[in-house]
């Protein structure tokens, strides 16, 4: 994520951003289907994907410039000193919760679905989320015309609609909730990023960017048992749960933003201040 922010021109940021999203999104339900068509043991799974790995860090060694759009923290600025500054900004820590409840509500909702086994083919659930993903492409334009803070809000928003439509436990709607759901979470992906990616300083922004892919994977980790834990509880609180947390998201980031316009007011005030004072 560090690589394609600080290499990638502005203009060609979000294409990039979306490409990434949708290339870890869609490897989900990818290498689900891939370690029950080999079936031979998880040691056999994750031989079978050593060597992607090996390739991925060969061609990004060749193909990356180092040094290209590169900016290097100052060696006199403290880990801690730099965390500050990011938290000065009250958008990036709710950026970061907000990635917590992404992959969160996206992992729980497939995982849930398999702890209640409620008459549905759980691989037509996967299936019929997968094309959706596509629409990672689609946040790119909607990005450059209403900004990447909007782009992540409508995607957040799409996903508590899919949780809510979940709620109804018919087999049918839990297919469509599958594919609003996808869709959801493809367009807030990259609009996090992107938003993350924009307020973060270029000698901060591979740490905003680490904090993130903590919170977003730490999201998808906790989800499996959790969501077995609201499966015995009953549908709907394993639906509620999750559809809450991208609620929750959409409104922290909206709180941030205003809070963030407001700061820059009141900046701009003081600046004007201390202008008349020198004249």
């Amino acid at each position: 994520l560090s690589l394609v922010a600080e290499t990638l021109p502005a203009e060609q940021r979000p294409l990039g951003l979306a490409l990434i999203s949708f290339a870890f999104l869609g490897s989900a339900p990818l290498a689900q289907f891939l370690g029950a068509g080999i079936g031979a043991g998880f040691g056999a799974v994750m031989l079978s994907a050593a060597p992607l790995y090996a390739l991925g860090a060969l061609g990004i060694q060749w193909m990356a410039d180092g040094n290209a759009g590169h900016a290097a923290a100052d060696p006199a600025s403290s880990l801690r000193t730099r965390l500050k500054d990011l938290l000065r900004d009250p958008v990036v820590p709710a950026v970061w919760a907000s990635a917590l409840a992404v992959l969160f509500g996206f992992v729980a909702f497939h995982a849930g679905a398999q702890a209640l086994n409620a008459g549905h083919d759980l691989q037509i659930l996967r299936l019929a989320g997968l094309p959706p993903l596509l629409l990672s492409f689609a946040a790119a334009p909607l990005i450059r015309r209403r900004g990447a803070p909007f782009t992540a809000r409508a995607g957040l928003l799409l996903s508590a609609l899919a949780f809510g439509l979940a709620l109804s436990g018919a087999a049918p709607r839990l297919i469509l909730s599958s594919i609003l759901l996808s869709t959801g979470v493809a367009i807030a992906v990259p609009g996090l990023i992107a938003t993350l990616a924009g307020r973060a300083e270029n000698a901060n922004r591979g740490l905003a960017l680490a904090i993130h892919a903590f919170t977003i994977f730490l999201g998808a980790s906790i989800a499996p048992p959790l969501a077995q834990i609201l499966a015995h509880l009953g549908s709907t609180p394993l639906w509620a749960v999750p559809g809450l947390l991208f609620l929750g998201a959409a409104q922290a980031l909206a709180i941030g933003l205003r809070a963030s316009r407001k700061r820059s007011i009141f900046q701009n005030s003081d600046q004007r201040i201390d202008q008349n004072k020198l004249l």
